[in-house]
């Protein structure tokens, strides 16, 4: 018998992602050759806060919770509830300029793995845990059309200029977290079209385009920005316009060089990487 995953929600408006979630834990447990039952339900905070703390001893919220209902959790015939939270999905989904659905799917994959018994209390355990979780998303959802575009190996792609200061920083910044790292001259190899629609998806357009280029002000994107079709068009056709230095790295982008905030955005992708306790000031 395959896996049946039935869906609810405790909001209307979450009614569809559940049944969307749902439906990729099926071919999830297609692919995995599972038999049994699941239920999933998308809920707001206050719900999980309530589950959390009722069975779990724990008076906080999280982004999913797993209840294995089998007598045998050793048994071949899988038998759970899983409840996912909206509210920590779009947080996340918000932070990491992702779909909620694809945040939804990461919660649903990492409840169902701890149900065929992964543990995620060691390093070891949880790198392993979340390299499976990756490898079930990208069969399910795809990988990212820039996935491509990642060399063999390599973490991440840097988009920047040599006499580019900024560039620079976070050429430090990727050695220090011991970071492979592709370098790409942003005008001779500039990104795609692909790439460029990928990166804008989720984000304001003007963030992309570099605030300290004379053209910037000179053509009043300051005040009047440039709609996300205007900017596409601007990075294709004027790369340097693009806000340098830009990385393409795991499920997302980032443009320009703030230490703080590149830290974050690297530690999201990295997290078994440490980055420095501190870096050099942004340079102009």
């Amino acid at each position: 018998m395959p896996l049946t995953v039935t869906a609810s929600a405790s909001r209307p408006s979450d009614d569809p992602a559940a049944k969307r979630v749902a439906r990729l834990l099926r071919r999830a447990g297609h692919l995995l050759n599972l038999a049994g039952e699941l239920s999933v339900r998308v809920a707001g905070d206050e719900e999980v806060r309530d589950l959390h703390r009722r069975y779990l001893k724990d008076n906080s919220t999280t982004d999913v919770l797993t209840f294995d209902l089998r007598d045998d959790p050793q048994g071949p015939i899988l038998s759970g509830d899983m409840i996912i939270s909206a509210d920590r999905a779009a947080v996340e989904a918000r932070k990491r300029r992702v779909p909620v659905i694809d945040e939804m799917l990461t919660y649903a994959l990492h409840g169902l793995l701890h149900l065929l018994g992964h543990d995620d209390a060691t390093k070891d355990q949880a790198r392993r845990m979340a390299d499976e979780t990756r490898r079930l998303f990208n069969i399910l959802r795809g990988p990212p059309p820039w996935r491509s575009v990642l060399a063999t190996g390599a973490d991440l792609i840097l988009y920047g200029l040599s006499d580019c200061p900024r560039c620079r920083q976070a050429r430090r910044l990727t050695r220090r977290m011991n970071l492979a790292v592709e370098e790409r001259d942003i005008l001779r190899q500039p990104p795609t079209k692909v790439v460029l629609t990928e990166a804008l998806r989720g984000r304001e357009p003007v963030e992309a385009l570099d605030p300290r280029h004379p053209a910037f002000a000179a053509r009043g994107y300051d005040r009047n920005p440039p709609g996300k079709f205007a900017t596409l068009g601007l990075m294709l056709a004027e790369p340097d316009l693009i806000h340098r230095p830009m990385i393409v790295a795991r499920r997302g982008f980032s443009f320009g060089f703030d230490p703080k905030r590149i830290k974050e955005f690297l530690h999201a992708r990295f997290p078994d990487k440490a980055a420095p306790a501190s870096d050099d000031p942004p340079g102009e």
